[in-house]
């Protein structure tokens, strides 16, 4: 399977912004980034724009196909604009703002999907508060999804719920597309009703709530942040940099640090800085897009644009932009 669709077409109301929310940073990167990141094993990848699609647009070209959704009428409508640019059996979705999802489950799902060889294959996960996600209801051997707003209060109770993320035989979802109505109370074209109608559909069920949340607000755009925010001072540790209280460090995810550096807490090290070995870092520190040679040493200080070179000393209270220290 070489193809996937990347739903990006949505306002994201919930998230109360004049820029997509697919465009604000985690750790350094938009948040469609990490999604980006997650399915580049895939060939081929078609973006649904809709809300800003020229902002977001400019973003993604260089990653894939675009396909425009003109009025934003729901997930169906944006699946069915995909038609004819999908020329594979088989294929992926998978929205555009779940920043924490893994390569090895994508991996899992669809190779389920190929041993399968299902009409669809979903992504399912039990959360503790299934509060704003699609019900995934089974009955009588069959699986159906009600999103939340026309759940009734018994589906509602229901914990296991949908990723957003799965795996479709082209001709089966594309000849069930067509039929969709707006008979619902956000009347827009549920891409989760055409489970109704096919055939047969697997349900790939995982441990990691978290890993497949969606980022709907703010709050969940800095919890999200802070997940990625400690797996990479995790690797950055497992690689011999010292942290002395990784949860008062900010580190983004393009900074490189040598092996032996110690960084103190509330430091914050922004953009593409590279930080050489040996060196020690903060407390109170602010370091942005610099170079930082092997064993200097920099306390309490602003330091942006710049380059420090090996061995030096910045004293507390440096503020250093665009300059060089020997």
């Amino acid at each position: 399977m070489d193809t996937c669709v990347i739903l990006a077409a949505g306002k994201g109301k919930r998230f109360k912004s004049k820029t997509s929310k697919l465009l604000y940073p985690i750790m350094g990167k938009p948040l469609l980034e990490w999604t980006i990141e997650a399915t580049s094993s895939f060939k081929k990848r078609i973006f649904v724009l809709g809300y800003q699609k020229d902002e977001v647009g400019k973003f993604v070209r260089k990653n894939g196909r675009i396909v425009i959704q003109d009025e934003l009428l729901g997930t169906g409508d944006a699946l069915l604009r995909t038609k004819s640019y999908i020329d594979e059996d088989d294929f992926l979705v998978v929205p555009g703002d779940v920043p924490l999802v893994s390569k090895t489950t994508l991996k899992r799902l669809t190779n389920l999907h190929k041993k399968e060889h299902p009409s669809a294959t979903i992504l399912a996960v039990r959360k503790k508060d299934p509060s704003g996600y699609g019900r995934i209801i089974q009955s009588n051997g069959k699986i159906k999804i009600v999103e939340e707003k026309d759940a009734n209060e018994k589906e509602r109770k229901i914990n296991l719920v949908n990723t957003g993320i799965y795996c479709f035989k082209t001709k089966d979802v594309f000849e069930r597309l067509n039929l969709l109505d707006k008979n619902n109370v956000q009347g827009e074209y549920y891409l989760t009703d055409v489970f109704e109608t096919l055939p047969s559909i697997s349900l790939l069920e995982i441990d990691d709530e978290i890993e497949v949340m969606g980022i709907n607000t703010r709050e969940e755009l800095a919890f999200a942040e802070g997940i990625i925010r400690q797996r990479i001072s995790k690797r950055l540790m497992e690689n011999g940099v010292s942290i002395k209280d990784p949860s008062s460090v900010y580190i983004e995810e393009n900074v490189k640090i040598g092996r032996d550096t110690v960084i103190f807490p509330y430091t914050f090290i922004l953009g593409k800085t590279k930080v050489g070995e040996c060196c020690t870092i903060g407390p109170y520190s602010f370091i942005e897009n610099a170079k930082i040679g092997d064993g200097a040493k920099i306390v309490a200080s602003f330091v942006c644009s710049s380059t420090i070179d090996k061995g030096c000393n910045i004293e507390p209270y440096s503020y250093i932009i665009k300059g060089v220290c020997k």
